[in-house]
């Protein structure tokens, strides 16, 4: 049981409006163990988000236990909640959800702030973090000056700068191109694999979610466990379509490039 930093017993979650109740979680039960990095596979609209956010503390189930490191927090005051969620759990968006004003150090360096971490060993270890994500050279840019996928990396250096025992990430790379969604996904997985923690992550791309330890797909309320392999086959198969593409999002990228900086 000491393995096991994240688990759902039996949660449930209804939507109700005046068209009455929609069931999103029924009886789902899983666990996430220490060092797995595991993956859900699904189509929008079936609650992906919803089991992360439970998961993450930032909503509650209607019945159901949710233990972190063994300890059942669904009745937890919103303050402990709040301190189990920061000192506990790292959690990536789609959108990065950077702060505008602040430089990608910055971003970073909160999160340590907030735990208790005094200014110069917080500002070390995000660089550090920034670093591992090839991004020392842009610490002092801010969002705007940044790409799309430079930004998504801070987001990910913001969320594992506190070495969380869990990382929950929704669609980390959602809003990109394959090239750099691939780019910044395996970015994220060694990050991970070098601290040892647990995560579970939502990913429409079947290629990226191959890397994964577990997968599973959210069907009727419930995690399904999937075939690893038959996935892997079902990719490879699928692979003369996806380098064309990756073919032609290169040569896109390259055709603009040329012309924001014409050769004189």
């Amino acid at each position: 049981m000491d393995d096991i930093v994240l688990q759902m017993k039996a949660v449930s979650k209804v939507f109700t409006s005046k068209m009455g109740g929609l069931t999103i979680l029924k009886d789902l039960n899983f666990s996430l163990k220490r060092g797995v990095i595991a993956g859900i596979v699904s189509p929008s609209g079936t609650g992906k988000t919803t089991l992360l956010q439970i998961a993450g503390l930032m909503d509650v189930p209607d019945s159901g236990e949710v233990l972190i490191g063994g300890v059942a927090v669904q009745n937890l005051s919103d303050k402990k909640r709040a301190k189990i969620r920061c000192k506990h759990i790292g959690y990536v968006y789609q959108q990065h959800h950077l702060l505008p004003e602040f430089t990608a150090l910055e971003n970073v360096t909160i999160p340590l702030l907030i735990s208790g971490v005094r200014q110069k060993p917080a500002e070390a270890r995000a660089t550090e973090i920034l670093s591992e994500m090839l991004l020392g050279e842009r610490l002092s840019h801010k969002p705007s000056a940044l790409s799309g996928g430079e930004q998504q990396r801070v987001a990910i250096a913001r969320a594992i700068v506190t070495r969380p025992e869990i990382l929950l990430a929704d669609e980390p790379t959602g809003n990109l191109d394959p090239v750099t969604s691939k780019y910044v996904f395996d970015n994220m997985l060694n990050s991970l694999r070098k601290r040892g923690g647990g995560a579970l992550i939502v990913t429409h791309n079947h290629h990226l979610a191959s890397a994964l330890d577990e997968l599973y797909e959210l069907e009727n309320g419930t995690l399904v466990p999937l075939d690893r392999k038959k996935l892997i086959a079902e990719i490879k198969a699928r692979l003369p379509v996806q380098k064309t593409i990756v073919k032609t999002t290169v040569a896109r990228n390259l055709m603009q490039s040329s012309k924001r900086n014409p050769l004189k």
